[in-house]
């Protein structure tokens, strides 16, 4: 498939996106800004829609093969393992789908984690009479020991995150998923803030089930996510029974022929509709523009960009309103006597001024991206220093 893209290095990182002058983003965990090239190829696959006789089928076929390409090799495993799926949701149900539970076993989930990753395991749960126990999180042991605790021989799955959506906790999933397989549960993984910044290592943690929302991290638009289902379940079945999902696409033969089998690998677990969202083209473009900068430049980038705003934060008698500082990309603010009501009240005065970051728990979440400077730091805590 041609790729005439234009990548940009590093130093061109503020022109590569779409932002409005004067405006402050620090929402990139909720959705990384648009980059320029991948909104003109928006534009491009929306006129493409419109004149269906200009594209064959091979054509039709090349883009999701391309961006399944691009997305396992920034995950890290096998096109073969990997599914193209609509959301989180989506990919959660299909794991809860396939790893059927019986009465009295558990399901380990995190407090507060996202509900795109836990409702299809509170349905599950109910309908097969297992229960759902959320852990709450010991602040002097973390969430990887809570987890740990938790296990025992009851538990059927284990649902976590790489680091938690409020803060970016970080949680140690090879331990876990040792931890798991010794007493016979199941791992799925929610990667989605984690992937693009952080590395993970998906031969040691072993997981069975691995979801990424595309439009986060990974540069990618919304309706476009990722599902890597390990070899052991590619035997599972699909949610849809669209053509794709079955060996040799539409060619189903003379009419009354059988059924054909299921496609081999991670492929018949795609989304029905997947392959003509105008998501893949802009989704094609993050992915070869993250490639091309490297996600450790983009780690230590943020890094600094986090360490920066902690020394704003300490030369204003602020240092600790930091209370999560786990990962390179995501910082927790946790001003005095704060609640998730006044943080929200908080998070939507500084929009008003122009300042965009998110509201979660009890704190403030500060996720940059590369088009954050140190001026913006400063800006931010100049702006918070009314409620210090």
């Amino acid at each position: 498939m041609e790729r005439a893209v234009q990548i940009l290095d590093l130093d061109a990182t503020l022109a590569a996106f779409e932002l409005p002058p004067g405006l402050l983003y620090l929402n990139s965990a909720g959705q990384t800004p648009r980059l320029r090239a991948a909104q003109q190829a928006g534009k491009l696959a929306l006129a493409r829609a419109a004149q269906p006789w200009a594209s064959s089928i091979r054509e039709f076929l090349a883009r999701p093969a391309g961006v399944r390409e691009l997305a396992a090799e920034l995950i890290g495993c096998r096109t073969a393992d990997l599914a193209l799926v609509t959301s989180v949701a989506y990919g959660s149900a299909l794991a809860a789908a396939n790893l059927p539970l019986r009465a009295g076993q558990r399901v380990l989930a995190l407090a507060g984690e996202h509900p795109s990753n836990v409702n299809a395991w509170h349905v599950s749960c109910a309908r097969h009479g297992a229960q759902l126990q959320q852990l709450q999180k010991d602040q002097r042991r973390g969430w990887t020991e809570c987890v740990l605790n938790a296990l025992d021989r009851d538990v059927a799955v284990v649902v976590a995150p790489a680091c938690h959506w409020h803060d970016g906790a970080l949680l140690d999933l090879v331990r876990i998923g040792a931890a798991a397989r010794a007493v016979g549960a199941a791992l799925v993984i929610d990667a989605t803030q984690a992937l693009g910044v952080i590395d993970l290592d998906l031969d040691a943690i072993d997981a069975d089930f691995l979801l990424v929302a595309g439009q986060k991290w990974l540069l990618g638009a919304a309706t476009l996510s990722y599902l890597y289902v390990a070899p052991r379940h590619q035997r599972g079945r699909p949610l849809e029974e669209h053509g794709w999902a079955r060996s040799g696409g539409l060619n189903y033969g003379e009419p009354g022929t059988t059924l054909p089998d299921y496609a081999e690998g991670a492929v018949r677990f795609d989304a029905g509709g997947i392959y003509a969202s105008l998501a893949l083209p802009m989704t094609e473009v993050g992915l070869l523009q993250l490639r091309a900068w490297g996600i450790a430049c983009v780690r230590q980038r943020l890094g600094a960009w986090q360490q920066r705003l902690g020394e704003a934060l300490a030369a204003n008698a602020m240092g600790d309103w930091m209370t999560g500082r786990d990962s390179p990309h995501i910082s927790a603010l946790t001003p005095p006597g704060a609640d998730a009501t006044r943080c929200t009240g908080m998070a939507s005065e500084l929009s008003a001024n122009g300042i965009v970051l998110a509201a979660r728990g009890s704190g403030l979440r500060i996720s940059p991206y590369l088009h954050s400077s140190a001026a913006d730091a400063e800006r931010l805590v100049a702006a918070l220093r009314r409620w210090r």
